[in-house]
């Protein structure tokens, strides 16, 4: 299974660029794994003309067979060692060939989004700028992966 992380608006924080870089590789040693930054919609008009316009391009790359988690801090809260059972059984269990996150830019995810993902998942009930929302993600899925492995990573 290939896990996408779908990251919309640039990451421009240098030292927030290489960690996610980092872990990216660190997953990619248990499988495959994709960062894919989405243009962060822009201009004078109203907050959900620009989300409509961000879940248009997030929607051009998810396939309809795509397991879909959105990333939001009203979604459902889990223990790192929850995430990982979740993880573990999806791989498995779920029968499909890509897990996408999707982290939302400035303004969060459109409703549409949230409504189209099959999961909600919160990292924190904090709102966190998406640039560390991705590294808080990608930190985790890693460290889901080193849970699942038995390795010391996890303590």
């Amino acid at each position: 299974m290939k896990i996408v992380i779908i990251v919309v608006g640039a990451i421009k924080r240098g030292y927030i660029r290489e960690a996610i870089e980092e872990y990216i590789e660190r997953i990619g040693r248990y499988t495959g794994v994709e960062l894919i930054k989405v243009k962060a919609a822009s201009g004078r008009v109203a907050r959900e003309e620009l989300l409509k316009k961000e879940a248009e391009r997030v929607e051009k790359i998810l396939k309809r067979e795509d397991l879909v988690v959105a990333l939001d801090e009203k979604g459902r809260s889990v223990s790192t060692m929850e995430f990982s059972g979740w993880l573990e059984d999806t791989m498995n269990l779920s029968g499909r060939r890509r897990i996408c996150f999707v982290v939302g830019g400035s303004y969060g995810l459109s409703d549409s989004m949230k409504k189209r993902a099959h999961r909600v998942l919160s990292l924190s009930r904090l709102t966190l700028a998406y640039e560390l929302a991705a590294l808080v993600l990608v930190e985790q899925i890693y460290r889901a992966f080193t849970i699942i492995k038995g390795e010391p990573y996890s303590h």
